[in-house]
């Protein structure tokens, strides 16, 4: 196909084709003009968001919300993320499933256009009307076998004039119908010239994950139950923990006496940040990535020319950033409210602190991420691991029974250490310039876990959709290169 065997495909050969599923996710929280914007940045070469709108006639919905369109318009966006790249082969999935007559018709001008210009087609479609009026050769297939090929005019049957078939007895042998034009055909294609090809050059990754970055802000930016389970709730927990326990004190390993303790306001302050972190960065990853990929958005950009891994970078990035906005948000009110004293000489610390955690935590996250099966299990997976976890690892319990079976328990996991570490940097009990190499090294020991669990496990199909079967194998590589 286009010189280049599909199952070796490469960026150079996505760069050439486009793709339109039958059934595939968009960012639905993104206008239109945001999501061409955002898929172009893939190509080489892309159509000007003018161009594209124009095509596809969204010229009215293009800073409409994609989630607000009705299903037609959506079909319209599929379509325009499959032509912005300037494909010179385009796979079109029952393009027009859904259209109204006049919708139709508008779309068969448009793969016309395509067509004129130089770009191969190959449509797959319910109409027999639409397999007439545009392929220059047809494909029948039945039960998996190819059972007639050739252009429109040799699949006539002699007593009728349009395209007509129906299978007889149980080998799925193919004889004329006529006057059958309502007759399903399973698959065409459409061929045509190929037209000359403007290479300009891929975007630096640099800048691909500084544009996915950017939109996965965006997009946290406008689920308000994300943010508030990630930077509100902490923020409400800080306040009611203090008005609750904030006169107590937590004492050091020696004596409670006035130099040897540090006010219970203070130590929520640190623990609660280091939990913002976490849930920044571990939760937000292992809800979020499960959900683009049942929604079929982790397949689409599959199918593009992006560097997978830059993609996944604009997701851990994004959950860094939210995390650092966390914790500075929880350190200021610490500093305005509680007396947190912020001691220079231990930000040093702070800061490694800190960037070991979120990496460890964001690769724990996508492990999570990898392992489960649905959007549905993940919310529950991550919450079911993170809770009980903080109750024990002195973020919402200020534990004293250094020897205990929780301690223990708690100590095996990373988030204790963590959250130790991270207080022990504003802690006036504490002498500069509270490094914790041990518990950093323990805490990315887990990270690497993660990782390597994420980097074996990671699935871009969605679960139960990849096809079964050896006669289906070649069309799942395919689709994934």
């Amino acid at each position: 196909m286009l010189g280049v065997d599909p199952a070796k495909a490469d960026r150079n050969f996505r760069n050439r084709i486009g793709i339109v599923l039958q059934s595939s996710g968009v960012e639905t929280e993104f206008t239109v003009r945001e999501v061409i914007d955002l898929y172009s940045s893939a190509y080489s070469n892309p159509r000007s968001l003018d161009e594209v709108i124009g095509l596809t006639g969204l010229d009215e919905k293009v800073d409409a919300q994609v989630g607000s369109l009705s299903g037609g318009q959506k079909r319209r966006v599929d379509l325009a993320l499959g032509i912005v790249g300037r494909p010179e082969m385009l796979f079109l999935d029952e393009p027009t499933t859904g259209f109204d007559p006049s919708a139709r018709r508008k779309s068969w001008d448009l793969i016309e256009a395509l067509i004129a210009d130089g770009t191969t087609v190959l449509l797959t479609t319910h109409y027999l009307d639409e397999a007439e009026h545009l392929a220059d050769r047809v494909g029948v297939l039945m039960q998996g076998r190819m059972v007639a090929e050739g252009p429109p005019a040799d699949h006539c049957c002699p007593s009728a004039d349009r395209l007509g078939y129906r299978a007889v007895g149980r080998i799925g042998r193919v004889e004329c119908a006529a006057g059958v034009a309502r007759r399903r055909v399973p698959r065409t294609h459409r061929r045509a010239r190929r037209g000359e090809r403007v290479v300009s050059g891929f975007p630096s990754n640099a800048a691909l994950v500084v544009r996915q970055t950017r939109y996965q802000l965006k997009f946290f930016t406008r689920v308000p139950i994300a943010l508030f389970f990630t930077l509100f709730l902490p923020i409400v927990m800080l306040i009611l923990f203090n008005a609750l326990f904030g006169d107590d004190f937590v004492c050091g390993d020696d004596a409670c006496t006035p130099g040897n303790r540090w006010p219970v306001s203070q130590f929520y302050t640190g623990g609660l940040a280091a939990y913002t972190a976490v849930s920044a960065t571990f939760t937000n990853l292992a809800n979020m990535v499960p959900l683009r990929r049942d929604e079929g958005v982790l397949k689409r950009w599959r199918g593009t020319p992006l560097p997978t891994w830059t993609y996944i970078a604009g997701f851990v990035l994004s959950a860094v950033v939210i995390a650092m906005v966390g914790v500075l948000l929880m350190l200021t009110m610490g500093v305005v409210l509680y007396d947190l004293s912020i001691d220079w000489a231990k930000m040093p610390a702070a800061v490694l602190t800190f960037i070991v955690g979120v990496a460890s935590f964001a690769a724990l996250g996508m492990a999570l991420a990898s392992l489960v099966k649905s959007a549905s299990s993940a919310s529950a997976a991550a919450n079911a691991v993170i809770l009980p976890l903080a109750f024990i690892s002195d973020v919402f319990v200020v534990s004293d029974r250094k020897n205990s079976f929780l301690n223990s328990v708690g100590n095996f996991f990373p988030l204790k250490p963590f959250v130790n570490a991270f207080q022990d940097c504003f802690s006036p009990i504490v002498d500069g310039p509270a490094f914790n190499p041990g518990s950093l090294a323990f805490v990315a020991a887990w990270g690497f876990v993660g990782l390597t669990i994420a980097l074996k496990k990671f699935r871009w199909e969605p679960s139960g959709s990849a096809p079964r079967g050896r006669r289906s194998r070649a069309a799942a590589v395919e689709a994934a290169g």
